[in-house]
C-alpha cells in the first residue's frame, strides 16, 4: 500500500461517524494489498463503485439477499465481474475488512454511506476500527456457513426487492416528533386470541412466515379513513391494556414507526367474525424521538389515567376511525401537558 495512503488512514480515530466513517471505509477499500472481506447485510445503489479498486478474485462478500434490503441487480453484477458472493439470511452486520477492519451501522449503499456524492438521507451512521485478525476469524466462520448464490436465488430476490420497493414510503426521514406541534400518536393494544392471515402478510411484506409472526406484535389495526391517512414514518407510542381494558402501568410504552398506506395489509386479521386491516411499521426504523425511561413511563401513565383523557384509551367508535378528530385532539393536548411537566 502507498505510504501516504496508510498515513491518511491513520488520521481517523478509533471511533468513526458520519462522513468520517464513509471516508474511512472508502480508504480501506481504495488500494487493498491483499484479500478483501465484506460481511455487509444490504447492498444498493453505488456499492459497486465502492469495490472498483478491489481485485475481484481476491474479494469475498457475504450479503443478506432474501429479505428485500439488497438490490439483486447489484449482486448479479458483482458475480458477473468475478467477485465471490454468498448469502446469509439473518445477516445484519456491516463489517469491512482489508488491512484493517471496520464495524459499523452503514450498509453499502447511497443511503448508508452517502456513495456517489449523495446525501445520507438523514441517517446518522457510526462505527469503529476493530482488531483485524478477530474480524477475519469471524468472517471466515460465517463464510463457511453462508450459501452460494444461484440464478434462482437472484430471481427470487428480484421479486422480493420489487415488492418492497413498490410499498416503500416516499418520505426517507421520519416525521419529527414535536416540531410544529407534530405530536406522535398514542395507541393501546391488548393481548387477544385472533386469527391472522400469515400467508397474506408474508407475501405482501416480502418476508418469511417467521418474520410475519414477529411483526404481528407491532402491527396496528386500521379502521376508518383517518387511520388510512396516517403518513409514512409516523411515530406511535403504544401502551398495553389488560383484559378489563385497564391501563397496564407495569408494562412500559414502546415506540413504533408506522409505514402508512403502503404498509397496510387488507383483511389480515379476523376478530369476532369480521376481517380487520393491519398497518405495519417501516422496515428501516429510524432512531426513536426519545428513550422511554421508568420516570417518563410513570408520568405518562399518571396523566393518561386522568378522567380528562379516558377517551384516548377507549374503543373504536362504530363506523369511525380509531384516530378520529376527537382522539387526535386529545392526544395533542396530552402531549402539550406532559411536555410542560
Amino acid at each position: 500500500m502507498d505510504s501516504n495512503l496508510s498515513e491518511q488512514k491513520r488520521i481517523f480515530s478509533d471511533f468513526l461517524h458520519g462522513d468520517i466513517l464513509t471516508e474511512a471505509i472508502k480508504n480501506l477499500l481504495s488500494d487493498p494489498a491483499d484479500e478483501v472481506r465484506c460481511a455487509v447485510a444490504f447492498w444498493g445503489d453505488g456499492s459497486y463503485d465502492l469495490l472498483k479498486k478491489c481485485e475481484s478474485h481476491k474479494t469475498k462478500i457475504i450479503c443478506n439477499l432474501q429479505t428485500g434490503g439488497t438490490n439483486p441487480l447489484v449482486i448479479e453484477k458483482l458475480i458477473e465481474e468475478g467477485f465471490s458472493v454468498r448469502q446469509y439470511d439473518t445477516l445484519h452486520a456491516k463489517v469491512y475488512i482489508a488491512e484493517e477492519a471496520i464495524v459499523g451501522s452503514a450498509n453499502a449503499s447511497i443511503n448508508g454511506l452517502g456513495l456517489q456524492g449523495k446525501e445520507q438521507a438523514g441517517w446518522l451512521e457510526a462505527g469503529a476500527f476493530v482488531p483485524v485478525e478477530q474480524a477475519k476469524e469471524w468472517f471466515d466462520m460465517l463464510w463457511a456457513k453462508a450459501r452460494p448464490i444461484k440464478d434462482q436465488d437472484i430471481e427470487k430476490a428480484k421479486i422480493t426487492f420489487q415488492a418492497r420497493k413498490n410499498r416503500r414510503p416516499t418520505r426517507l426521514v421520519p416525521i419529527c416528533a414535536f416540531e410544529d406541534e407534530n405530536y406522535p400518536l398514542l395507541e393501546w393494544y391488548i393481548d387477544i386470541e385472533a386469527d391472522n392471515d400469515l400467508e397474506k402478510i408474508k407475501d405482501f411484506l416480502g418476508i418469511s412466515l417467521e418474520s410475519a409472526q414477529e411483526k404481528l406484535e407491532k402491527a396496528m389495526e386500521v379502521y376508518g379513513k383517518k387511520d388510512r391517512e396516517i403518513k409514512p414514518y409516523t411515530w406511535v407510542l403504544r401502551y398495553k391494556l389488560n383484559e378489563k381494558k385497564e391501563i397496564c402501568t407495569d408494562t412500559m410504552p414502546e415506540w413504533e414507526c408506522m409505514g402508512g398506506m403502503d404498509y397496510i395489509v387488507k383483511n389480515a386479521r379476523e376478530e369476532n367474525g369480521k376481517w380487520v386491516d393491519l398497518m405495519f411499521p417501516v422496515d428501516d426504523t429510524p432512531p426513536v424521538p426519545f428513550t422511554v425511561t421508568p420516570e417518563f413511563s410513570e408520568k405518562f401513565f399518571r396523566l393518561l389515567n386522568n378522567r380528562e383523557y379516558k377517551y384516548i384509551s377507549g374503543d373504536v367508535p362504530k363506523k369511525s376511525s380509531f384516530f378520529n378528530e376527537k382522539r387526535v385532539r386529545l392526544i395533542n393536548k396530552f402531549w402539550k401537558e406532559i411536555l410542560k411537566t
